[in-house]
């Protein structure tokens, strides 16, 4: 969270779209109010927003989401959700979004970082519809597709697939997650006036579009290069082994252990905290993604993982304009 002051500065640097709700706050049922789309900013282009009280966002939400409209519980919470739709003509690999906050007692802000990365917690290998070795290397699945529309708030982030799947939304636990739901619960339910800003996009996989206040790019060069390297040390390993490759591979004793340790004991001297940090805590991740992709597959196919993984090339983003 940050200051009222904070709050204005930072605002003005992108355009976004705004709902001014009334003081009685977004949590009760869904009413009419006051909304603009500013059209300035250097997402302008690539991303657009409907908000709740555009004429369009109610034949959008039927057209992608059909039968949301009608959720009791939805209609509760739809003034802190926006629609945005991908009109770059190419898929984007990730964005951020802000979502600044009035209140009686204050002015609150929250950065959100959007992209898809693989998760040591999930057993199941079908991921957000997608299989195989794109799904254990961050940004391989789009955040946005070209053409496509998702529901964003802050509460979560939806495709019109996911949602078609998941008709009938567990409400308790989708309000109920981590850090978001804290803000969620004590500034937008007590909300006068939300303003949603698109900050920046990453495309390409190595361009970041707009002011980037959330570290957006720094934060996917990162996870995308520690998950690269816990790779390829595995495979440096198995180079510098007597055996062959096949032998190697089925001494799951071996590569176990060296997964674990390369997730502890890596040290990484950057100099930057916050980098050091997070690779840390990536590449200790991306080893326990790999031992149970190890225990789960032939070693042929675990083999192919490695070289998907330490074949894509180091990830550098640099920052363009549109301009």
């Amino acid at each position: 969270m940050i200051s009222r002051r904070k709050l204005i500065t930072t605002a003005a640097a992108t355009g976004a779209a705004s709902m001014l709700l009334h003081a009685s706050g977004a949590g009760k049922a869904t009413r009419q109010v006051d909304c603009e789309v500013e059209s300035r900013g250097p997402i302008h282009g690539l991303i657009s927003i409907v908000v709740p009280t555009d004429p369009k966002f109610s034949s959008l939400l039927n057209t992608h989401f059909p039968g949301l409209a009608h959720d009791a519980q939805f209609r509760k919470i739809q003034s802190n959700a926006v629609l945005i739709t991908n009109i770059s003509g190419k898929d984007i690999n990730a964005f951020s979004s802000f979502w600044e906050v009035d209140t009686p007692t204050g002015g609150y802000e929250v950065a959100l970082r959007h992209f898809f990365h693989p998760s040591e917690k999930r057993q199941r290998t079908v991921h957000f519809g997608t299989q195989g070795n794109q799904t254990r290397f961050t940004g391989q699945i789009p955040a946005i597709r070209a053409g496509a529309t998702r529901l964003l708030s802050p509460y979560f982030n939806w495709s019109s697939n996911y949602y078609q799947r998941n008709v009938k939304p567990d409400w308790t636990k989708i309000l109920a997650r981590g850090a978001r739901s804290t803000f969620a619960h004590t500034e937008l339910s007590s909300a006068t006036s939300i303003r949603v800003t698109l900050d920046a996009v990453i495309v390409n996989q190595s361009q970041v579009i707009g002011p980037d206040r959330a570290h957006l790019a720094k934060t996917y060069m990162m996870m995308r290069n520690a998950e690269h390297d816990a790779a390829a040390g595995v495979i440096n390993m198995v180079a510098c082994e007597d055996d062959s490759v096949s032998q190697i591979l089925n001494n799951h004793n071996l590569i176990l252990n060296y997964l674990v340790s390369s997730g502890e004991k890596y040290t990484p001297s950057s100099g930057d905290a916050f980098k050091d940090r997070l690779y840390r805590k990536v590449r200790q991740r991306q080893a326990t993604i790999l031992a149970r992709r190890f225990q789960h597959a032939t070693p042929a196919q675990f083999l192919r993982t490695l070289q998907y993984l330490a074949a894509q090339p180091k990830t550098i983003i640099h920052p363009v304009s549109l301009t």
